[in-house]
């Protein structure tokens, strides 16, 4: 009896034992990083209750209206901060994050005409996009420049117009201010009767180096008929992945607007359009955040795209929202690995927070390769490289490859050779490597320098995803 009992005892306090330690490692767990979660909405400039809501369905991202006509209304440089002092102290206090769409002009700066027209001086623009960013950053990380300038109704002027006096001077003032900042464009609206391929190839073609993450705006039927717009193989024309494959520095994408009018179709119809969507976001490692379009009905017009209704009751697109952030909490989470401090080199060395290698003075050989890390969680994954290139060449010059190795089984899960002409400007680009993960292996990530050029490597990202590639369309005639 005593035995037995002893035996009970140790049984007990063993279990008990057990549970702390597993208690500690899941509080030691680090928590889902907001910066990196997907979920977001258009929420113009939200109240305090509807933000409320809002972090209670899960939605960290706000994408914000800064109006310049509303925030330097009657003069330059008297500014009217209310709203979004009290905006950015909102978000600040629920964990949430904004992404701020910088538009339209006061009338005393274009000569009293509508806001929807470019200002006359330029340097009215970059002001205010100075004061903004300036303002803001410790809070504010993610400036949009201009909404939907592909349509009439929101930019009155040519595309050189808003490249030249508006994208361009923007983000440069905003980096001037934060360098650390990242711009958002050319935020276009996918419309056909707007131009939208014509737009982003010639934003992409003169503008890349301007742009961190491309936004786009996309209003289809359903889920599968907008990613067949993104990167699928539409009847006719291009997608959108195209053309950033084709002509850009493999920029993330963030769908800014999305959504379903249930002015036109029913409840039902955008809360499962909601669900089937998200799935489709997490399945793409290039397209890392969504904002649906709205947050709440305007009770002034028929359509009524929120997932509130005015009086903030959810409508079941809230619902379906709460329901697929709850069940993934952690999407859009990553490994990241510097180049320097993360990974082992065999040639180079540690130069503008990078790792660069230099014709000349480097010998060809890895210029990174490790970390041996088994913390890639299985399943589709793809990493991301960030790499910049100087010096000149012919454009077929091999200067790098790329691959994803298991050490331990001595096989490439991924490969790629690339050659002076992927990179289309001195800027950093992004390549990816989709592979599958297998639970618990060990993995390298390696970047062979060839001995041509400046090649500097700054960090190798892992993502949930594949990296699909985007697709031209085709006619069946």
């Amino acid at each position: 009896m005593a035995r037995a009992a002893a035996a009970i005892v140790f049984i007990v306090a063993f279990a008990f034992a057990l549970a702390v330690a597993l208690m500690q490692v899941a509080l030691a767990a680090p928590p889902p990083d907001p910066d990196e979660s997907p979920y977001g909405i258009c929420a113009h400039i939200p109240s305090d209750a509807a933000m409320d809501r809002l972090a209670a369905a899960g939605v960290v991202w706000l994408r914000c209206d800064f109006n310049w006509v509303s925030m330097e209304p009657h003069r330059k440089g008297a500014f009217d901060w209310a709203e979004t002092d009290r905006l950015v102290a909102s978000a600040r206090a629920r964990g949430q994050r904004i992404f701020a769409t910088l538009a339209y002009t006061p009338g005393w700066a274009n000569g009293g005409r509508h806001h929807r027209f470019p200002p006359n001086d330029v340097r009215d623009w970059t002001d205010f996009v100075a004061a903004c960013v300036n303002r803001y950053k410790g809070d504010i990380q993610h400036w949009g420049m201009w909404n939907e300038p592909n349509l009439s109704g929101f930019f009155e002027g040519s595309r050189t117009d808003y490249i030249d006096r508006i994208l361009k001077p923007g983000a440069a003032a905003a980096k001037a201010a934060d360098p650390t900042c990242s711009v958002l464009g050319p935020e276009l609206a996918h419309l056909v009767g707007g131009r939208w391929d014509e737009w982003l190839e010639d934003v992409m073609r003169r503008a890349s180096d301007s742009i961190d993450i491309v936004s786009h705006h996309m209003y289809k039927g359903d889920a599968p008929e907008t990613f067949l717009n993104i990167d699928g193989r539409p009847w006719r024309g291009k997608t959108v992945k195209w053309i950033l494959d084709r002509y850009g520095r493999g920029q993330e994408l963030w769908l800014t607007e999305v959504g379903w009018n249930t002015g036109r179709v029913s409840e039902a119809h955008q809360a499962r359009e909601y669900q089937r969507l998200l799935g489709g976001v997490l399945e793409r490692s290039y397209l890392t955040k969504v904002f649906f379009y709205e947050a709440t009905d305007d009770p002034s017009i028929p359509d009524k795209w929120g997932i509130l209704r005015a009086d903030l009751t959810p409508k079941p697109s809230y619902g379906s929202y709460r329901a697929f952030t709850a069940a993934n909490p952690d999407a859009g989470g990553s490994l990241r690995f510097r180049a320097v401090g993360d990974l082992a080199h065999l040639t180079g060395r540690a130069a503008g927070g990078g790792w660069e290698a230099v014709a000349g003075r480097d010998g060809a050989a890895h210029m990174a390769y490790g970390p041996y890390t088994t913390a890639v969680a299985p399943g589709s994954r793809t990493a991301v490289f960030r790499l910049a290139l100087g010096g000149s060449g012919p454009g077929d010059e091999r200067v790098a490859t790329l691959d994803v190795y298991d050490p331990n089984a001595r096989r490439t899960l991924a490969r790629r050779d690339l050659s002076r002409g992927d990179f289309r400007s001195g800027a950093p680009h992004l390549f990816r490597l989709s592979f599958g993960a297998a639970a618990g292996q060990t993995l390298e990530f390696r970047v062979y320098w060839h001995g041509r050029g400046t090649l500097r490597l700054d960090e190798v990202e892992v993502r949930a995803g594949r990296d699909i590639k985007g697709q031209r369309g085709w006619f069946p005639f």
